[in-house]
């Protein structure tokens, strides 16, 4: 958990993206999940320290899914269209393309969803992390209110935003909790 943090630290460092609290939370809760799931995959607590299969593993899986669950979530999405990461180039592109339509319209970045009411994911992968990461999400929450929300308070989000509108054209999970009330 100290190398995804410290892993966390230097990229928001060199992204100029600063280190409160609340930015580091949002930003390491993918890569933690993804840490999580490696874990319980390779049986981590089995062989601690054996390379190969807990520490390539573990590493794999919090990159890989830790990767994809920025994607998923929106984190990262380039609205300048000059990064270097291209999903980031073209979600960004996506949501300039949408702005520039004759109708108003909004993209929403949900960060992390928190499945309620029976709802779960028929992706696999995503199934196993909203499991693996269900202990977390208390602490999550605590630490950044601002990273998490729920599949009710998007709905509300959603039904509120078309009714009224909302200031921002893009709404992060901050957004969207605010705009659900």
């Amino acid at each position: 958990m100290l190398g995804v943090l410290a892993f966390v630290m230097i990229g928001r460092a060199s992204h100029q993206a600063g280190e409160s609290l609340a930015g580091v939370t949002s930003t390491a809760w993918p890569f933690l999940v993804g840490l999580a799931a490696g874990e319980a995959a390779t049986r981590a607590w089995r062989r601690p320290a054996a390379v190969v299969p807990t520490g390539v593993g573990v590493w794999l899986a919090t990159v890989a899914l830790g990767q994809l669950l920025r994607v998923v979530s929106g984190q990262g999405t380039d609205s300048t269209e000059r990064g270097r990461i291209r999903w980031a180039r073209v979600k960004g592109a996506t949501e300039n393309a949408l702005r520039e339509l004759p109708m108003r319209n909004f993209a929403f970045r949900p960060g992390f969803i928190q499945p309620l009411h029976g709802i779960t994911s028929k992706t696999p992968v995503y199934a196993l992390a909203y499991r693996l990461s269900g202990p977390l999400l208390p602490v999550l929450r605590r630490l950044a209110p601002n990273a998490v929300t729920t599949t009710e308070v998007i709905g509300r989000a959603m039904i509120a935003v078309a009714e009224h509108g909302y200031p921002k054209p893009v709404l992060e999970t901050r957004d969207l909790n605010a705009a659900a009330e």
